[in-house]
């Protein structure tokens, strides 16, 4: 018997056929004939064939397929099948499903019923089955079950995919996803093209959009600059992003509703399969931004507090002062108009003391300080304010615009004493002044108040040194006058009485008288020349006439070498051929000076030799006088000035005060005294003028 292939009439067509071959016994023939029976079995030949193909397809799958029977016993399973579980083809088979499911007992009866349930109802199963390994690992497939009749018997067909990797994929998306969803910051995401994919609850709640009013939008739509400027923007932020991948920074944002609004952006970009997506997270940052900025304006005032009281500290004139913390408190708080008033002696009105605006009709207005929001913050001596005032358009308050006002004033206090009121006046404005406004006004005001108190005492100690320099001025001028005076009644007076008085006796004594009447006469001959001498001298130490006639320049000169001379002294003298221009008083102030330190030098020093030199420069005129003598230490010598010792340089210091010039003394022991006074050269009122701008700086 064969089984040979065989063509019919369509030579495309293959099929299969059983010969078999016997042989037949005819009657009457030589030789016996041969029968040949034919049977076609191409179908059963397919059948083989699609069952080797199944099986091959079989055992080849990359899915575990196992049979079982309606008691769950392992009639079949693939490669892949055993590969997944970890087990033999032998330990398999026979054995009960429930072996390889990794939940408890009970939790497996439980599944089982449900599929078996399942499978009568529709035929088939699909679901995920928790399996465990023969090393015990667990691991999730995916698991299609379906009944299959089998030789008159129903059998499972189970087909699983080992979705473990999957699970946890999944599992990580979803935890992913759900950490988006509830963060804080706004997320979203976007293509290449800036148009929206994804954005997360946080990003929705900040612009105010529903996520379908947003997804397939471009990211343009969130920002609130022009055109132009998003244009600009994408062009940075792209930048940036292809150099680095990832980009930081600001964005002005507004929400649906209008609102505008700042957030902190980070952008970043990840590559997924056959496109790349940014990422953006942003933070709300607007009222940190606001709060940044207050902290930025309150630093400005603070600054601004800071630099007017220092402005304001520096100004000694009282009506400049007042001028000025008005001016400084309308600029500082940004309002229209500002008014200062002091409490006066009497303690029961304050006066207006200045304005801004400047208004002259106001200054010196009285206000009774029982009335009046100025009488009431000067009573209590807390601040006040008023967020609405009707403005009549009439008195102080009439140069206001608009039909009302607002009001803040508050107390000046030095020592938890009141001297007066600054007030403010704005325009009116729904909100009223906030409380910082409050706090920088009072502030500034303590500064103000300690300025005004500090002008005030200034004013009165100038006022006082100002008068006892004048009683000063006037005992020099007195004193000079009275030495002039002296000096020319000894010179004229008693000089010339004893002159004659000297003659006299030189006529006496020429007479005829005995020896020693004649010795005698000339003993008083002689008494008499020396007392004239003396009040020579003492007529020349209290007033030299060539200062008078001759001027400084000579009179110096006269002096010094005169003194040298009488004192055993060197005197290098370096001084003008012209008389300098100085006032009157000056004049002698220089002179008694030098005459002061000769005789010092004279007394103390020691010295072998002096030095005096006389130079102009611009409006000043510089006078040295310097010795080699034993000096002495000059700073505690000038630390002595003004506690009644050191009299002779407390006079110098004076003399050079009163003439608006500057007094120097450089001595140490052993190195000799230098003294130098600078002068301001001109007439009497050119020296006041700049003397007293002097004290004013």
């Amino acid at each position: 018997m064969n089984s040979l292939p065989n063509y019919q009439k369509n030579p495309e067509e293959l099929r299969y056929f059983i010969d078999a071959f016997f042989p037949i016994a005819l009657e009457g023939q030589k030789s016996d004939a041969v029968g040949v029976i034919v049977l076609d079995i191409t179908e059963q030949k397919k059948a083989e064939e699609m069952i080797k193909t199944r099986s091959h397809v079989l055992e080849n799958m990359g899915e575990g397929v196992v049979v079982t029977d309606e008691d769950g016993i392992i009639l079949y399973c693939n490669n892949a099948f055993e590969e997944m579980f970890g087990y033999e083809h032998d330990e398999l088979i026979g054995k009960h499903g429930s072996v390889l499911y990794a939940e408890a007992p009970d939790k497996n009866k439980k599944l089982i019923e449900n599929i078996i349930i399942e499978l009568e109802k529709s035929g088939s199963w699909i679901g995920e089955i928790s399996n465990i390994r023969k090393d015990g690992e667990s691991f999730i497939t995916a698991t299609h079950v379906s009944t299959v009749e089998l030789s008159g018997k129903n059998v499972w067909i189970s087909v699983q995919n080992d979705i473990t990797e999957q699970k946890e994929a999944e599992e990580m998306l979803i935890t992913r996803s759900h950490v988006l969803e509830n963060m804080a910051e706004g997320v979203n995401i976007a293509d290449e093209n800036g148009i929206i994919l994804y954005c997360n609850s946080a990003f929705e709640d900040m612009w105010g959009y529903r996520r379908d009013e947003l997804i397939g939008k471009h990211v343009s739509i969130l920002n609130a600059a022009t055109p132009e400027e998003n244009k600009q923007i994408i062009e940075n932020v792209l930048k940036e992003l292809q150099k680095s991948g990832f980009w930081r920074g600001e964005f002005f944002n507004m929400r649906k509703d209008g609102s505008l609004f700042y957030t902190d952006a980070h952008i970043s970009t990840i590559d997924i399969p056959e496109k790349r997506i940014w990422i953006s997270v942003q933070n709300d940052i607007t009222e940190s931004k606001r709060e940044e900025k207050e902290k930025s304006l309150r630093a400005a005032e603070m600054k601004a507090l800071y630099q007017t009281s220092l402005e304001i500290n520096k100004l000694a004139d009282i009506d400049n002062l007042l001028n000025d913390i008005v001016k400084r408190a309308v600029t500082l708080l940004n309002v229209n108009r500002g008014e200062l008033s002091l409490i006066q002696k009497n303690d029961k009105s304050l006066e207006i003391a200045a304005v801004f605006p400047p208004n002259e009709k106001l200054i010196g207005t009285t206000i009774n300080i029982s009335q009046g929001l100025a009488g009431r913050i000067a009573k209590s001596g807390e601040p006040y304010m008023l967020h609405e005032i009707k403005n009549k358009g009439e008195g102080r308050f009439g140069q206001l615009d608009g039909d009302s006002y607002r009001f803040l004033g508050v107390p000046l206090k030095v020592q938890e004493r009141v001297i007066g009121v600054l007030s403010i006046f704005d325009e009116y404005h729904p909100n009223a002044f906030e409380e910082e406004s409050i706090q920088l006004l009072s502030l500034f005001a303590a500064q103000a108040a300690i300025a005004v108190e500090n002008s005030s005492l200034f004013n009165q100690v100038y006022d006082g040194r100002r008068e006892l320099r004048f009683l000063s001025e006037r005992l020099m001028r007195v004193n000079e006058d009275e030495r002039k005076k002296i000096a020319r009644e000894l010179h004229d007076q008693i000089g010339q009485t004893l002159t004659a008085i000297k003659l006299n006796l030189e006529n006496v004594n020429h007479m005829n008288v005995d020896a020693s009447t004649s010795l005698e006469l000339e003993r008083s001959i002689k008494l008499v020349e020396a007392s004239v001498n003396q009040v020579r001298e003492l007529s020349l130490e209290l007033r030299p006439p060539e200062l008078d006639h001759l001027g400084l320049i000579s009179a110096l000169r006269w002096y010094i070498d005169r003194q040298a001379e009488h004192a055993g002294l060197t005197a290098d003298i370096h001084l003008p051929e012209n008389q300098v221009n100085l006032a009157p008083e000056a004049v002698t102030a220089c002179f008694r000076i030098v005459q002061e330190a000769m005789t010092n030098t004279i007394r103390h020093a020691s010295a072998t030799e002096v030095r005096l030199d006389l130079l102009e420069h611009e409006n000043m005129m510089k006078l040295t006088f310097q010795d080699d003598g034993v000096g002495f230490d000059s700073k505690a010598a000038l630390a002595g000035i003004g506690l009644g010792i050191n009299l002779g340089l407390t006079g110098m210091k004076e003399r050079t005060e009163l003439i608006g010039g500057k007094l120097e003394i450089l001595s140490a022991p052993d190195n000799g005294t230098k003294i130098i006074v600078s002068v301001p050269l001109g007439s009497s009122d050119t020296v006041e003028r700049r003397s007293n701008a002097r004290k004013e700086q």
